[in-house]
């Protein structure tokens, strides 16, 4: 689990995952699969997945990897987030689909 406090370090921290990210594939996709408003504890969590192409291929056809996450906010009373819980993870180590 990743905790992320204050504007710059959280732009910061994006920033870098995305750009690592950019490095190893090509195509990059950020999907929404769910959001929900939880309430009683004032907070929003959002379940995404991220897939692309891999640069290098393999002798195999071209993969693709997703990694899937769920980002937890927490708005403050005037209903800017004061705090971003990130839980990355792939949900299958090492799951390759390959396109056809």
């Amino acid at each position: 689990m990743i905790i992320f406090r204050g504007i710059v370090s959280y732009q910061l921290a994006i920033k870098t995952y995305l750009n690592s990210l950019r490095i190893i594939y090509t195509d990059l996709s950020i999907d929404i699969l769910n959001m929900s408003k939880e309430v009683e504890h004032n907070t929003v969590t959002v379940r995404w997945s991220i897939s692309g192409r891999a640069r290098m291929k393999t002798a195999s056809d071209e993969r693709i990897r997703v990694f899937d996450g769920v980002s937890t906010f927490h708005p403050d009373s005037d209903g800017l987030i004061k705090l971003h819980v990130l839980d990355k993870r792939q949900l299958d180590k090492f799951k390759e689909v390959v396109l056809s």
